[in-house]
């Protein structure tokens, strides 16, 4: 069976010199996130390889958590995606 073929790009090259496509996007059978799964799924937002839509639909995620995701990562970067450093970088 062929990939959906979404409107953005399928891969594109990050600031850093790697690669990024949509294989590295985590399975959406997925049952745990970690950091670097949600982090993966924010870049491919990001960079538009698929909606906000499309990942809301895929992994089951509700707005409120995406947009969470999205707000950690762009005001405390990757790190802040880690469920054990929630407290440090809540807003009082």
């Amino acid at each position: 069976m062929f990939p959906k073929k979404s409107k953005g790009p399928s891969v594109i090259r990050l600031i850093s010199g790697d690669v990024f496509s949509v294989a590295d996007l985590p399975p959406v059978t997925l049952k745990r996130w970690t950091a670097s799964r949600k982090r993966a799924v924010v870049r491919a937002v990001i960079y538009n390889i698929i909606t906000a839509q499309e990942a809301i639909d895929a992994y089951a995620l509700s707005q409120e958590e995406f947009n969470a995701w999205l707000a950690r990562c762009a005001d405390h970067g990757a790190d802040a995606l880690k469920e054990t450093k929630i407290k440090k970088y809540r807003q009082p």
